[in-house]
């Protein structure tokens, strides 16, 4: 009887040994979890602002290729104005 109950004593031991080692273990890996959230949420944060920092980059560069094409267009005008003021004088050549 006495064998049995420490039989019976060293069974829960070794359960009680192996629970504090699984929560010892569950701890370790809570921490390495947190650890990772963090540094997921950092990157996060990090990528968030390169890609704010780019988007004003490209707003930029829109912005400058609007202008261009709105120079460009302008410059189309003239130059067409410039030939109808060519072809009008020609013609008044021509009548002259």
């Amino acid at each position: 009887m006495h064998e049995k109950l420490e039989d019976e004593l060293k069974a829960k031991q070794e359960r009680v040994e192996q629970t504090i080692q699984n929560a010892g273990y569950a701890y370790i890996k809570r921490n390495e979890a947190e650890k990772d959230l963090k540094d997921l949420k950092e990157e996060a944060i990090q990528s968030k602002k390169d890609f704010e920092v780019e988007m004003e980059k490209v707003k930029v560069e829109l912005q400058e290729v609007e202008k261009f094409k709105e120079f460009i267009n302008g410059k189309t005008k003239e130059k067409k104005e410039l030939e109808n003021l060519k072809a009008g004088l020609f013609l008044v050549f021509i009548e002259i």
